[in-house]
């Protein structure tokens, strides 16, 4: 048996799926916006307002975890390239060193330094 063969291809899913948290923070979410909505006393408001920030931690770290698994991801592709003989794209395109802002080598094309 080939070593190709030895392996089963996954089915994998091609759509994206939700961050496991975000039905959770959506649910807080839409209870804050809802209580918010019914003009509280000022009681409450202090409540919400620790509310709502605990839920701008959460999400900032659901954010902060998805970033991860995002990178981790591109490490996978990268390490796929590699497997398929290709080299890594770069991360950025190469920049010049020089930027002429002011369009001097029109200037020095055309004689103008000479004057």
């Amino acid at each position: 048996m080939a070593l190709h063969q030895a392996y089963e291809l996954m089915t994998i899913p091609t759509t994206a799926p939700e961050a496991p948290d975000s039905d959770r923070l959506r649910a807080r979410y839409e209870a804050i916006a809802a209580a918010l909505a019914g003009h509280p006393p000022a009681e409450q408001r202090a409540t919400l307002k620790a509310e709502i920030v605990a839920l701008f931690r959460d999400a900032d770290a659901a954010v902060n975890a998805m970033t991860a698994f995002k990178e981790s991801v591109k490490r996978l592709a990268t390490s796929w390239k590699q497997q398929e003989g290709r080299a890594p794209s770069p991360s950025r395109p190469a920049v010049s060193a020089r930027i002429d802002h002011l369009g001097a080598s029109t200037f020095v094309e055309k004689g103008w330094s000479r004057l």
